[in-house]
């Protein structure tokens, strides 16, 4: 039976979507991910459900891990999307529709994002690689 995972969104702003991913040992990442825009492709995060996890290959896991990972965990199963990611980044400009993980919300350089992102992501693919077989629930806090 797989393990649930949960994203709970805080709210869609200019800068993307924030939320914090809680692991069932307690353990939270800040997460960033696009702007709610319908679910279109390459601009908007995906809609709230719950969905598989699958750990594939994917370049832009190794490009933004600093090529120190080369395989990632899908979210499978979302309506009209495909390829949607959990990596590192720290801005909304770096995820086309997928989940950047952090240590923290912050504003960095100006623009609101999440902090040490690669450094997070690290942490969460030891943590995940404990099971093969993972869920994600993700949820609206405040209603969009």
């Amino acid at each position: 039976m797989s393990e649930l995972i949960r994203l709970d969104r805080m709210g869609s702003t200019p800068w993307g979507t924030l939320g914090t991913l809680r692991l069932p040992d307690g353990t939270a990442f800040p997460t960033l991910e696009p702007q709610w825009r319908g679910n279109m492709s390459s601009i908007s995060c995906i809609p709230a459900g719950e969905y598989a996890l699958a750990m594939r290959s994917s370049p832009i896991v190794a490009k933004t891990s600093g090529f120190e990972f080369g395989r990632g965990w899908e979210i499978d199963g979302v309506p009209g999307r495909d390829l949607i990611m959990i990596h590192p980044g720290n801005w909304e400009k770096n995820t086309e529709g997928c989940i950047l993980v952090g240590r923290a919300h912050a504003v960095i350089q100006g623009t609101p994002g999440v902090t040490a992102s690669r450094a997070a992501f690290k942490d969460l693919m030891a943590r995940l690689a404990k099971r093969a077989d993972w869920r994600i629930a993700i949820a609206w806090l405040v209603p969009q």
